[in-house]
């Protein structure tokens, strides 16, 4: 209304103008940014981005002036052009924030904006550490820049299930990843669970993908077990969201019983007293295990489909 003045089709010529760049951007991030351009971490698909952006909404709002016959569409060429920046400098500001938000995680987003973990606090989570079989012998066959491309390509992909099951990447070490849930999240429909085995599945479809790059499809193993953990906000240079516990530790004590087992999923029975996996899933009791610098004896359970 700004551009094109006080009038009754105002009114519908601004939300021709809004559908417009909420559509297209949503289609050119589905169909441009997403599968071309989401492995281009660097400044020039930043700017491809933004400049791609500013041609949807300058050209949207060119676009409803001369559909309404608005006046707009006449506009001197200074105005034009400042219509031009304001519309980079504005997806230049929103596309910055979203990819903090895409760096950090949601969590670790809102809670360093906010300041919640200043002061370390203690929450009852659930932990997930999944990493790569055989990842040594992945690395030496590949050499470490394939695998590397390797490792990118497999974190990519179960980027998706973790989000849908409403976990958090907590941090990628090495050839592992951490994922975390809170126990509303993680628990409500076994999603700490179900993630793994949607995870599963997803890869089983790429496996051509993979086959094709690299030679090799990815196989890997989880272990699953909740506490209370200590969560904090650490550093003042590249400051992140760090947990601590003994539920960490334990977590990934587990991951080795799934070498020692041979299981692709064992999980505490901490955990699987606040899931219900029988109907779903085929369980088997491990009994009490005493971990690696561990005193306290601690339940498992493997799980795996029916």
């Amino acid at each position: 209304m700004l551009i094109f003045g006080w009038h009754p089709i105002t009114f519908f010529q601004g939300a021709f103008i809004g559908f417009s760049i909420s559509s297209l951007m949503t289609m050119t991030f589905h169909f441009i940014i997403h599968r071309y351009l989401r492995k281009m971490r660097s400044l020039i698909a930043s700017i491809i981005q933004n400049l791609l952006f500013t041609v949807i909404i300058t050209g949207s709002v060119w676009l409803g002036g001369l559909l309404f016959k608005s006046e707009t569409v006449t506009l001197s060429p200074k105005i034009f052009l400042a219509l031009v920046i304001f519309s980079f400098a504005i997806t230049f500001l929103i596309s910055s924030i979203v990819e903090l938000h895409r760096l950090l995680g949601s969590r670790a987003f809102s809670n360093i904006i906010s300041g919640k973990y200043l002061h370390p606090k203690e929450e009852d989570t659930i932990f997930m550490f999944l990493d790569i079989k055989g990842s040594t012998t992945l690395a030496e066959e590949m050499g470490n820049k394939q695998f590397l491309s390797f490792l990118d390509d497999f974190f990519i992909a179960v980027a998706d299930p973790i989000l849908k099951s409403k976990g958090e990447i907590y941090k990628y070490i090495g050839d592992e990843v951490i994922i975390t849930w809170s126990m509303k999240n993680g628990v409500k429909n076994n999603n700490c669970v179900r993630c793994f085995f949607d995870i599963q599945h997803l890869i089983g479809t790429m496996d051509g993908k993979f086959q094709a790059g690299y030679g090799k499809i990815p196989e890997f193993r989880a272990s699953v077990h909740c506490g209370r953990a200590t969560v904090g906000q650490m550093g003042l240079i590249k400051s992140e969201i760090t947990f601590l516990g003994d539920v960490v530790n334990t977590t990934s004590r587990i991951m080795g019983e799934c070498r020692k087992y041979g299981k692709d999923l064992i999980i505490s029975n901490d955990i699987f007293e606040q899931l219900s996996l029988k109907e779903e899933y085929a369980i088997n009791d491990l009994g009490d295990i005493s971990l690696r610098g561990k005193h306290k004896l601690i339940r498992l359970v493997s799980v795996e489909e029916k």
